[in-house]
């Protein structure tokens, strides 16, 4: 009895805190309540408050956007009916959106538990109606950092000869400037220009085949808060027992060039899904996926929209390898393929287009500066040497990205780029749809 009310006493000391000597502010704090419940003050989540400079800078509907996209981030976090469970628990992970955006099966094992523990804490740390402990976190639109301006001397270009950084949709800190110790979220122009979750599943549904398939497409703004949240040691419960969540770069070896990309984007999420990594362990794919915000926020958008749609995963943009034999039949056009190939141990994006067009494509509304301004455990961008092979992943999988493959329509009207390059040459073809 003594112990446990030692234990007891712990988890107060490490989760629990009088209310920040600022709340509840000028605006009205929230807090989620799920709709039909009937005795709201049982359920005890996170209260959002401050609001700084919100309505000022961005209109009057600011706040509201931001309490929607928070309760729509438990939504997304949380398994809120049959289809979407397998995020906050029960995850397949053999099921084609784990695959893409959390890695083969085999190279995730040890990341596991801690991948799923997170999902689940930020969905108990938003609500859940039998958390015993109340948190605060600060909501600012005033940029105390400075970091939602686009001033080229802030945000130098990562490669040489490329246009200014695109400032971050928002980004988050542990602790707020002016109110230590409480965790601080700051919005900027990029996140209310985004859909709501609604708006987003009602427009990418509305889209002609293949563009309802492409995940970017249901991009949103509570996609952008979950995001944040991860990065946030409340949400993630970290940095122990779970590792920080924090924005990784990748390095891609384009042409003779090695260009450096923020992991932001279905398409870099899955490039870096994909890599072959090294071992279980430290190095390995599951190592890092699990370190990377938008892999997981992908992840579990992919499923939300999975349980609007019929269950069918919007599967685009993908990546195959295959061994090709033949030159290629079609030209790789960066708005629907682009190759990556391999030559003993080179490992390359190839492509003869111009290289800033074909960047824009990638990007798309992407951020390219990172919004995560916490305590980093990965200081080097991951160097994408090779993807894992067709044999690290379940042979239902390998069929359905074939499907996938013969089923897209290519710049030249047919259904399939055929075999290309030397024999024996490694290709790794993957497919993004421009935006409407």
């Amino acid at each position: 009895m003594v112990l446990l009310a030692a234990f007891a006493t712990l988890l107060l000391i490490r989760y629990t805190s009088a209310a920040p000597a600022d709340f509840p502010g000028d605006e009205t704090p929230y807090r989620v309540i799920p709709k039909g419940t009937v005795s709201p003050d049982i359920g005890i989540g996170t209260w959002l408050y401050g609001y700084l400079d919100c309505d000022k800078n961005f209109g009057n509907g600011a706040k509201g956007n931001i309490d929607e996209a928070y309760y729509d981030a438990w939504l997304i976090s949380k398994e809120v009916n049959l289809l979407t469970k397998g995020v906050a628990s029960d995850i397949d992970w053999n099921n084609a959106a784990a695959l893409d955006f959390l890695g083969a099966p085999g190279l995730n094992i040890a990341q596991r538990p801690q991948i799923l523990a997170v999902f689940a804490n930020t969905a108990t740390i938003i609500y859940n109606y039998k958390n015993p402990f109340q948190h605060y976190i600060k909501i600012r639109c005033d940029d105390p950092l400075k970091k939602c301006q686009n001033r080229p001397d802030q945000h130098p270009p990562p490669n040489p000869g490329d246009r200014s950084k695109s400032p971050p949709l928002a980004y988050a800190l542990n602790s707020d400037p002016d109110s230590s110790g409480t965790p601080m979220i700051n919005f900027c122009e990029g996140f209310f220009a985004r859909r709501s979750l609604a708006d987003a599943i009602k427009y990418g549904m509305s889209l002609a085949d293949p563009h309802d398939q492409k995940l970017a497409n249901y991009d949103n703004r509570a996609q952008t808060f979950l995001h944040e949240l991860f990065h946030l040691d409340l949400a993630a419960d970290s940095p122990s027992p779970n590792p920080r969540v924090d924005d990784l770069q990748i390095n891609i070896k384009v042409n003779n060039d090695v260009r450096t990309y923020m992991a932001y984007g279905s398409w870099t999420c899955k490039v870096l899904a994909r890599w072959q990594g090294g071992g279980t362990g430290v190095g390995s794919v599951g190592y890092y996926v699990q370190r990377n915000a938008d892999n997981l926020a992908y992840y579990a958008l992919a499923k939300y929209v999975m349980s609007k749609n019929g269950d069918t995963y919007p599967h685009l943009p993908y990546i195959w390898e295959e061994e090709l034999a033949e030159p290629p039949n079609t030209k790789p056009d960066p708005g629907s393929l682009s190759t990556f190939v391999r030559k003993g141990n080179n490992f390359y994006l190839n492509t003869t287009d111009d290289l800033s067009s074909w960047e824009s494509s990638l990007v798309g509304d992407h951020p390219s500066c990172p919004d995560n301004l916490n305590e980093s455990e990965v200081r080097s961008p991951l160097f994408i040497d090779g993807f894992a092979p067709d044999s690290a992943y379940p042979d239902d999988y390998n069929s359905q990205v074939s499907a996938w493959k013969d089923a897209l329509p290519l710049p030249d009207g047919g259904s399939d780029s055929g075999s290309g390059g030397e024999t024996g040459q490694q290709i790794a073809n993957v497919l993004f749809i421009n935006p409407l």
